[in-house]
């Protein structure tokens, strides 16, 4: 038996593409744990997947106007200022 990790920016519209392949991997015995904040929890748990939470920092992010102008999120922005930040 395999083991599978997801863990997934905490918004609908990024998990609920993957639960029809943690079901698939539950239902074939393979042992699966996500990893999301606790509103998710009853979702996951319905895939028969082990659910894990975790406290989302993304709350304080918002749409931003990138140098091109186009509207995109601070995800990346935040990403790379922690990438760049040393102890």
């Amino acid at each position: 038996m395999a083991k599978y990790v997801f863990l997934d920016i905490p918004a609908y519209g990024h998990v609920n593409p993957t639960l029809a392949v943690v079901q698939e991997l539950v239902k074939r015995g393979q042992e699966v744990i996500y990893y999301l904040p606790e509103q998710f929890k009853g979702t996951v748990e319905a895939t028969g997947a082990v659910f894990r939470s975790y406290e989302s920092k993304m709350k304080g992010i918002s749409p931003m106007v990138t140098t091109s102008g186009m509207v995109g999120g601070g995800l990346p922005v935040m990403l790379a200022s922690r990438l760049t930040k040393r102890p």
